[in-house]
């Protein structure tokens, strides 16, 4: 009998940075072109903007990140 692959539970965004990129990814829809499937310019154009959201939350968690340091008496990254 074939194991059943149990799906691991999905984990809920932890900012509301992650929650736009989340909504954004799941309404994300690429134009078509007649002959080759997907248009390569936009293409480009969602990756550059999955790039800036993306980039935004790794500042927002960094910052957050440096806030609770602080707030334990702990200096953040010298390069931080």
């Amino acid at each position: 009998m074939p194991a059943q692959t149990e799906r691991a539970p999905q984990q809920e965004p932890l900012s509301e940075e992650q929650e736009e990129l989340l909504a954004w990814l799941k309404a994300m829809k690429f134009k078509r072109v007649r002959f080759g499937g997907v248009s390569e310019e936009d293409v480009w154009k969602k990756i550059s903007e999955l790039n800036r959201r993306y980039d935004a939350c790794l500042r927002a968690e960094r910052a957050r990140y440096n806030a609770l340091l602080e707030s334990r008496g702990i200096k953040g990254w010298p390069h931080a």
